[in-house]
C-alpha cells in the first residue's frame, strides 16, 4: 500500500484533496484539506516519531493559548504518524497586520512552555548545538569555497569553529523545556488571527535563547524584537538570539543545496556574507 493509499484509507478523502509537502528534514508531509489531517512519513530510519508523539500529547495537557496538532493515527513501529491538524498560513509566507498580537501569543506560549519541567525529555547542551552546527558547516565548506572569497573563507572558519563556541559558552547556558524548532515555517496564522504551532519534534531541553532565536527572518524581526522586550530580557539573552540567528544561514544553507533551491540558497549565501561582514572587525583580532 503507498503512503497516499494509506492516507485516502484512514481519512475517507479523495487523492485531489491530499497535497504533499516534501519540504522537510526527515519526513514527507501529506496535508488533508489544507491541514485539517497531516500525515508524515519518514525519509530514512533517523526520522522517529516517538519524541513527537509524546510532545503533542503532553502539550496538550497545557493551557498554552494557541492551537495544537494531536495525534489521530500511528503507523506499526511509528512507520507513520497521522495528526489532527492545525489550519492558517505559515508566518513566513506573509505579513500579518496583528503583529503585537501575535507576539504576545507567541510569548505566552513560551513563557508558559519554560516553566515545564517533564521527565523524560531529551537535553540538548551548548556542545550539542555546537556539534550539530559544526557538521552542518563542514558539510557546506566546498560550497562556500566556490562561492566566497579565500578571506571571506577565513573569516567563516574563525567565525563558526573558534568564535561562536567561546562566545556561547561565555554567555552561558540555563535549559529550560523548549520546543526546540520554532521557526516561522511552523507558526501559523489562522484566518481570526490565532497562532497555531506545528512540528513539535524537537521538544527538550535547551538553552532559554532557542526558542526566540529562529523566529526573526528579517520580515519578522520586530515580532521577536517584541517577544524579547515581554519577556523582559537581560542583555545576555538577546546576545544569545543574535548569536545563534547569525549561525543560522550558514548550517540551513546545506538542506536547500540538496534540494535544488536556487533562490534560497542565494538568500543564505547573502546572509552569510552579512554575517561575516557583521564580525569581521571582532574576527580580525580573535
Amino acid at each position: 500500500m503507498t503512503e497516499t493509499d494509506i492516507v485516502k484509507n484512514l481519512t475517507g478523502m479523495p487523492a485531489g484533496k491530499v497535497a504533499i509537502n516534501d519540504s522537510g528534514f526527515l519526513s514527507r508531509a501529506y496535508i488533508v484539506e489544507n491541514g485539517k489531517f497531516v500525515f508524515k512519513f519518514p525519509r530514512n530510519n533517523d526520522a522517529r516519531y516517538d519524541n513527537e508523539i509524546k510532545s503533542i500529547n503532553f502539550l496538550n495537557t497545557l493551557d498554552l493559548g494557541v492551537n495544537l496538532q494531536k495525534v489521530a493515527h500511528v503507523g506499526k513501529k511509528n512507520s507513520y504518524l497521522g495528526l489532527h491538524g492545525v489550519t492558517g498560513k505559515p508566518l513566513n509566507s506573509f505579513y500579518p497586520t496583528n503583529r503585537q498580537d501575535i507576539a504576545m501569543q507567541l510569548f505566552n506560549f513560551i513563557d508558559t512552555l519554560h516553566k515545564q519541567t517533564p521527565k523524560d525529555f531529551p537535553t540538548f547542551t551548548l556542545d550539542d548545538g555546537i556539534s550539530w552546527w559544526h557538521t552542518a558547516y563542514h558539510e557546506s565548506k566546498d560550497f562556500f569555497a566556490k562561492h566566497l572569497s579565500s578571506d571571506e573563507c577565513k573569516l567563516l572558519d574563525k567565525f563558526m569553529m573558534d568564535y561562536v563556541p567561546r562566545k556561547l559558552h561565555s554567555l552561558g547556558y540555563k535549559p529550560v523545556f523548549s520546543h526546540g524548532d520554532l521557526n516561522s515555517g511552523n507558526i501559523l496564522i489562522d484566518p481570526n488571527g490565532k497562532v497555531g504551532i506545528i512540528d513539535c519534534s524537537e521538544c527538550g531541553y535547551y538553552d532559554e535563547s532557542i526558542d526566540f532565536a529562529n523566529i526573526p527572518e528579517p520580515q519578522n524581526k520586530d515580532i521577536s524584537d517584541m517577544m524579547l522586550d515581554m519577556a523582559d530580557a537581560d542583555e545576555i539573552l538577546r546576545e544569545k538570539v543574535e548569536l545563534r540567528h547569525d549561525v543560522k544561514p550558514i548550517r540551513i544553507i546545506k538542506f536547500f543545496i540538496n534540494r535544488g533551491e536556487d533562490d534560497c540558497v542565494q538568500q543564505m549565501l547573502d546572509d552569510t556574507r552579512r554575517v561575516i561582514k557583521k564580525y569581521q572587525s571582532v574576527l580580525l583580532t580573535f
